[in-house]
Parts: C-alpha cells; sequence; structure tokens
C-alpha cells in the first residue's frame, strides 16, 4: 500500500477513535500504533518470514509494545521525541486497560501523561482526548512516510547489488576470455593441432557471452523506469 492510501486509511481510524468511549479510543489507536511500528521494523528487516514470525510473535523478543519502541529507536527509524511520545501513550494505554475502574481521559494520572506529548498539532488547552488522538494520528503519519523511505532505500540498494552483480560477472567473462586468448597462443607455440580446438572453445564461449549479455539487457530495460516517471 503506497503512502497516499495509508494516510486514508489512518484518516479513516480517526474518524472511528471519535466514536469509541474513552477506553476503546485508548485502546484501539495503541492497538493500532503497534502494529504499525512492527511493519515499520519489518521493512528495514531482511525479509525472513520465518524469523520475522519468532521474534515478533508471542514471546519472541519484538512482541511488546515497549521493545518495538526501543529497537525502532535504536535503529534510528524514529526522533527521540516520537520515542518519548510513544512510550507516554504506551503507559496511557496501560491505564486504561490495568484500571479495575471506569476510567476517561480527565482521570488524573491520564492528563498527567498526555501533557507530556508532543507530536501533536492541538493547543494545551485543547481537551486530554483531542491531544492524545491527534498524537496518535501524528505519529501514524511519520511511521508511514518513514515506512515508505525506507521502502525506497530498499529498493535502490537491491537495483545497486544488481547492477554491482553484473558488473562483477562481465568482469569475469572478460577475464575468462583473457585466458582463453592466452592458452591459444600458448598452445599455437606447444601443440598445433589442438590450437582449432581451443579457438572454437573460445568462440563457443564467446558466443555464450553475449547471448547472456543480450538478456541481460532487455531485463534491465522491463525493470527500468523512463526518466520523467
Amino acid at each position: 500500500m503506497r503512502i497516499l492510501e495509508k494516510l486514508q486509511e489512518i484518516s479513516q481510524l480517526r474518524l472511528e477513535l471519535d466514536k469509541e468511549t474513552d477506553r476503546g479510543c485508548a485502546l484501539l489507536g495503541v492497538s493500532y500504533l503497534d502494529e504499525e511500528l512492527k511493519e515499520l521494523i519489518q521493512s528495514y528487516l531482511v525479509q525472513n518470514n520465518t524469523i520475522q514470525k519468532k521474534i515478533f510473535d508471542n514471546n519472541g523478543g519484538l512482541a511488546t509494545l515497549s521493545s518495538k519502541i526501543d529497537i525502532a529507536f535504536l535503529l534510528g527509524l524514529i526522533s527521540k521525541e516520537t520515542y518519548n511520545d510513544l512510550n507516554y501513550i504506551r503507559k496511557i494505554r496501560n491505564e486504561f486497560a490495568h484500571s479495575k475502574y471506569s476510567i476517561d481521559f480527565n482521570n488524573k494520572e491520564v492528563s498527567k501523561i498526555i501533557k507530556n506529548l508532543k507530536s501533536h498539532y492541538r493547543d494545551s488547552s485543547e481537551s486530554s482526548r483531542k491531544i492524545f488522538i491527534s498524537t496518535i494520528y501524528g505519529i501514524l503519519s511519520k511511521i508511514n512516510i518513514l515506512k515508505d523511505k525506507v521502502e525506497n532505500i530498499k529498493e535502490r540498494k537491491e537495483d545497486a547489488t544488481k547492477e554491482q552483480q553484473l558488473k562483477d560477472s562481465m568482469a569475469q567473462h572478460r577475464a575468462n576470455i583473457k585466458n582463453y586468448h592466452e592458452l591459444l597462443i600458448q598452445v599455437h607455440k606447444d601443440s598445433p593441432n589442438k590450437e582449432e580446438l581451443i579457438r572454437k572453445e573460445m568462440m563457443d564461449y564467446i558466443k555464450d557471452v553475449q547471448e547472456a549479455s543480450v538478456k541481460v539487457l532487455k531485463t534491465v530495460e522491463k525493470t527500468t523506469p523512463p526518466n520523467n516517471v
């Protein structure tokens, strides 16, 4: 899903949060945030589903929101401000999830934590609920912009790796042809009767390299976008 589609999805979430009770708003918002943070981290990691499933599921090292926040910060994926706000939001979620009583955003402890939030565009005089929802929305927007950038970087790295592999392959082919040529010169001196055989092998090899190069170039032309895209 591209960035604009994802931002539309986040906007829809905001409408859903507006319909929820305070407890539902806190739990749903943070649950969605947890999943998006997971996807951001996954987009940065090697794509091995078995290992990723092991570390993100159940008792894995990155199963909790707290661990995801820490690793995202240590990988340089989120700023210190976002790191702090995510931890404040996690604490707010815990207040709602673990309270034996019905509480809302006007709860003294919840309001105190919300005053520390930075990733929103609300005036500090507005309600704690509005500031909380705005912060969720702000962080989700940041995460998805970052996710899009990480995916673009990975694509460029993959393209660069393929290009280097092609260069290495062509260099090896040139070295092999040179070796054939040197062998041909040596055979011409020492065993003239084998010269034609070596020459034929060299020409067959060159033909194979040429055919392989044509296939590679056709593939590159198909996968390389035009300059005006």
